[in-house]
């Protein structure tokens, strides 16, 4: 996985106590939400993809937050609080959106571009008869 490579090249920087969180923050979302999104809008995405984002995501935010301290000790988070800190919908929401706007230019696209033409399923094409040719 491509974000996986650009989160542990980056790891330096997102582990390191001189970078402040907006800064981290920032990083994430020019650097790694892109490429996690690359490609979404056309992809399918099935229950352990969306899954397997969440995890991604919620690991990356456990580690620019960091850990709750109480009392002198130190606490992994749980899963709803880094998204309570990140106030932004999480990947999945993300990729979506994206997806209802690239159906809005489908949409907007004329009749006879290929992509709505593969939308709409209407090829008027018949296919050649007799038997297919060998490769």
């Amino acid at each position: 996985m491509a974000a996986h490579k650009g989160y542990s090249s980056l790891q330096t920087k997102f582990r390191s106590k001189q970078f402040h969180r907006h800064n981290k923050i920032r990083l994430y979302k020019t650097l790694i939400k892109p490429i996690l999104c690359y490609g979404s809008v056309t992809r399918t995405l099935t229950q352990t993809a969306e899954q397997m984002l969440n995890t991604f995501e919620r690991k990356l935010l456990r580690r620019i937050y960091g850990p709750t301290q109480e009392g002198g000790r130190c606490y992994p988070r749980w899963n709803s609080e880094p998204d309570s800190l990140y106030n932004e919908p999480n990947i999945v929401k993300d990729i979506k959106i994206r997806r209802l706007g690239w159906a809005g230019h489908i949409i907007r696209i004329d009749e006879e571009g290929i992509p709505k033409k593969v939308l709409n399923g209407n090829f008027h094409t018949t296919r050649p008869v007799g038997r297919p040719g060998t490769r």
